[in-house]
């Protein structure tokens, strides 16, 4: 996601195009739109994760329990 220039996000089958020729974001099958939702869902958890640090799960220590 480019959060400085709206409009201008990104995604590429790396795969398939490791060139990055083909930007899938706006080629409007049902498969992409569905990895575009799921992609936004992730970031926008992530990002209130961020914003609200208490609320992050606790991560394991190295003797495998939470801090």
């Amino acid at each position: 996601r480019d959060f400085r220039n709206t409009g201008r996000d990104e995604l590429y089958h790396l795969a398939q195009d490791p060139a990055e020729s083909n930007n899938l974001i706006s080629s409007g099958e049902p498969r992409v739109r569905k990895i575009i939702e799921s992609l936004s869902e992730k970031l926008s958890r992530r990002i209130r994760e961020l914003e609200q640090p208490d609320q992050r799960p606790a991560r394991p220590n190295a003797q495998g329990r939470a801090d």
